[in-house]
């Protein structure tokens, strides 16, 4: 059995490899060849991951004697809004609904006046695009973003959360 738990410093090491995976196996094919390395400089630091500790409401990680399978972080937008920032399942961890806990754990977990969860991904990437859409997120806003030179082809997918419902 499995918790989901507020994410500390001892983590970081742990969600950097989470990290790698993402940007250097999982989105190959789906991103810009030179978009992982820039993803990494951004999100993937030892300071960048302690500041999302740090500043992110919610950052949890799910663990099972001692080994990290998963994590999610979010935040609030604004006084009725969230945005998940970052989901995460280790690959030998898939398939077990790990992923799905742990959105459904962070929509539990928003404080009663966030009535909108958005997230954003790639709009190509058809696993992660199946998986929010199972989850009941659907279209927002489509967008080409810059992020230090490199053109990303964005979706902005949006929940719309009730309490009878998470």
């Amino acid at each position: 059995m499995y918790i989901i738990r507020q994410a500390a410093e001892h983590d970081i090491s742990h969600l950097q490899a989470m990290q790698r995976e993402g940007w250097e196996q999982d989105y190959v094919g789906y991103m810009p060849e030179s978009y992982a390395s820039v993803a990494l400089q951004r999100y993937g630091t030892t300071e960048a991951i302690a500041r999302a500790i740090a500043n992110y409401r919610y950052y949890f990680v799910c663990e099972q004697a001692g080994e990290r399978l998963g994590c999610v972080a979010a935040d609030h937008t604004s006084d009725s809004e969230a945005e998940l920032y970052w989901i995460h399942v280790a690959q030998r961890h898939r398939g077990r609904g790990l992923g799905r806990d742990l959105v459904e754990y962070l929509a539990s977990s928003l404080e009663p006046s966030i009535t909108t969860l958005f997230v954003t991904t790639f709009q190509n990437y058809m696993p992660t695009l199946a998986f929010y859409q199972a989850l009941g997120f659907t279209e927002h806003d489509k967008k080409i973003t810059d992020y230090d030179g490199v053109a990303v082809n964005d979706i902005k997918l949006k929940r719309t959360l009730s309490r009878e419902n998470i």
